[in-house]
């Protein structure tokens, strides 16, 4: 993973850097060598998963391809990996470029972590993609602003217990009927206090 020293950034730690603490920016995925993406139930519900480049493109990008009879929504998840800066506590910015192709029936995409627990926590932002073209998605993350969380094989306490590893996205469409369009993903980047 390649990361960076950044000197400012805003969002939800932007008092970190106002006390003079430098962040760190890693890159965790570029889609440029393609690794499994699990999405359950893809094709019955509408979706396949795949790598293309994007109209606009920027090398290779993960690529959503849904019909315009789906399910209301979908998540896709890569095998859970560590994040830098996520060992020890729950905050950061996660940054993402997502092109839309007739995706104006996406109402959210979501950010999802699981924790040492096997909890899984997760970030929704909401989205615009009446035109299509790139757009860099920010989730801010913190135990303070999750927006939802749900265990498998663990308590499900609502706490965020490190180290944090990154799970996957999840898709929310505005009606399960639609027309059909494509998102692509590409630069995932995590932004942490530098340790």
């Amino acid at each position: 993973m390649k990361t960076r020293a950044l000197l400012t950034l805003a969002g939800a730690t932007a008092a970190l850097w106002a006390l003079g603490a430098t962040a760190q920016e890693t890159v965790l995925e570029n889609f440029e060598t393609p690794k499994p993406l699990i999405a359950e139930n893809a094709a019955s519900r509408g979706f396949a998963m795949d790598y293309a480049q994007a109209p606009e493109p920027r090398g290779a990008s993960g690529k959503l391809s849904f019909q315009a009879n789906r399910h209301k929504w979908v998540d896709f998840q890569f095998r859970p990996f560590e994040i830098p800066g996520f060992a020890t506590a729950c905050e950061g910015t996660f940054r993402v470029m997502v092109y839309g192709q007739g995706a104006g029936d996406v109402a959210s995409l979501s950010l999802r972590l699981v924790d040492a627990e096997q909890e899984v926590f997760q970030w929704v932002v909401p989205v615009d993609f009446a035109q299509d073209g790139w757009r860099e998605l920010v989730f801010n993350v913190s135990p303070g602003n999750i927006n939802g969380h749900w265990a498998w094989a663990s308590k499900n306490t609502g706490v965020p217990a490190p180290p944090m590893r990154f799970s996957g996205f999840a898709v929310t469409f505005k009606a399960e009927a639609g027309t059909p369009g494509t998102l692509f993903f590409d630069d995932l980047r995590a932004v942490t206090a530098k340790p």
